[in-house]
């Protein structure tokens, strides 16, 4: 629920409501399709840090 809590925090209150209907709604879903996500969420990420929208930090990088 961290992660969740984090992501939802990031949203407005409308859209994180939507969103948390949306995923009752959707129920349980297959490992596989959530790796699949995570695949294209990371493709996404890094085509926009290619691009210089945002800089993705190393995983051992600190910030203040």
């Amino acid at each position: 629920d961290g992660i969740k809590d984090k992501f939802l925090s990031n949203m407005s209150q409308r859209a994180a409501e939507a969103f948390k209907e949306e995923m009752q709604y959707l129920g349980a879903v297959r490992v596989k399709d959530v790796e699949e996500a995570q695949r294209r969420i990371v493709e996404v990420v890094q085509g926009l840090a290619d691009q210089g929208v945002f800089q993705v930090g190393e995983a051992d990088e600190m910030i203040e």
